[in-house]
């Protein structure tokens, strides 16, 4: 007799290998949007690469929300917070570009790991999170990996 779980398990395995390669490929295509960020910055306006970037990134995200059909799950509640969500991303990306243009792309990629250790300081003010000490300590050992694996420089340091 085949129990509910193993069918599940079974059904699970392809999935697990498409996730782990949908994974690996969104690493591949992160390290190629900081690394063209880096070469493009030495020519180009921070301003125009943001440009461009979100033109090339609305395209796709068009045709697929076309696809699905699905413009009332585009809609917010709150559109207010999405015109300021909105204007903190494109305020971040010119901050990357930014630092692109002057750091070493290790040490700016350094630095941007630093987000899950802000993530869990501020999530306590910001949104009456309870953060216990181990959520704290393993953000922190999370960052040291990091930098020990980009072994970004010592001004970094």
């Amino acid at each position: 007799m085949v129990t509910r779980t193993a069918t599940i398990a079974a059904d699970a395995s392809p999935n697990r290998s498409a996730a782990i390669a949908f994974a690996l490929f969104a690493v591949m295509l992160f390290s190629l949007y900081n690394a063209t960020g880096k070469w493009l910055s030495a020519d180009y306006s921070p301003w125009q690469i943001l440009f461009f970037r979100g033109l090339f990134g609305l395209v796709p995200f068009a045709a697929f929300a076309l696809y699905m059909r699905a413009p009332t799950a585009l809609r917010s509640a709150n559109p207010g917070l999405q015109v300021v969500r909105g204007l903190l991303g494109l305020g971040a990306n010119a901050c990357f570009i930014f630092a692109y243009r002057t750091m070493p792309l290790a040490d700016a990629v350094a630095i941007s790991y630093a987000a899950p250790v802000f993530i869990v300081v501020l999530s306590v003010p910001l949104l009456a999170e309870r953060v216990g000490p181990h959520r704290g300590v393993a953000a922190l050992v999370g960052f040291g990996g990091v930098l020990l694996i980009a072994k970004p420089g010592t001004g970094l340091l």
